[in-house]
């Protein structure tokens, strides 16, 4: 049986890290530390995708630093190797945020009481997801091995992926499918 979520899951993860809503927690710390989180894990799912589908292919046009600026002036889109170095400080802030509110927070506060359930767990994911090394190949034939590989399948001119796929690798996906200009869309269970 297949069927779509009820819900796109990047708008609920936007919605989670707005905290101009009205709420029962004031000036509470460990809200603002929370919204941090979530605000760091949106970033870091960003550039993750940003550096996989590289839309300036600048892992072939300017790989590290050192090559030569592919711009001049303003607008330089910097290095493949300057994104991942932004990348890993990133991660590195978000792990450290991760570890002050589970010393500070986690005891009375813990990040379901605040409604940012997704969030939370897609920064939990990022904390330790590792940098691309390299962009996602646009050849169609090696991109549907990494749909096969990820646990997902074409059919119909379909991407289908599992529900519960992590953030992560529905992010892999995504891209995939806008490489290859088919639709996702989500199964619960994998027809025979």
């Amino acid at each position: 049986y297949f069927s779509s979520p009820p819900y796109n899951r990047i708008s609920i993860l936007e919605m989670s890290i707005d905290p101009g809503l009205p709420g029962p927690y004031g000036d509470d710390p460990c809200l603002a530390l929370l919204t941090e989180i979530v605000k760091l894990a949106a970033e870091l799912r960003s550039r993750h995708r940003d550096m996989l589908y590289d839309p300036h292919d600048l892992y072939n046009r300017r790989r590290f630093i050192s090559d030569p600026s592919i711009t001049r002036g303003t607008g330089d889109p910097g290095s493949y190797e300057g994104h991942q170095n932004f990348y890993r400080e990133l991660q590195k802030k978000l792990q450290e945020r991760i570890e002050d509110f589970k010393k500070d927070c986690d005891e009375d506060n813990d990040p379901w009481g605040y409604g940012m359930e997704i969030g939370w767990d897609i920064a939990q994911e990022y904390s330790v997801t590792p940098v691309p090394e390299k962009p996602l190949p646009k050849d169609p034939n090696r991109l549907l091995e990494i749909v096969e590989g990820l646990g997902a399948f074409v059919k119909d001119g379909v991407l289908w992926v599992d529900e519960n796929v992590a953030p992560a690798v529905l992010t892999t996906l995504e891209l995939i499918a806008l490489l290859l200009s088919i639709p996702l869309r989500f199964f619960t269970e994998r027809a025979v």
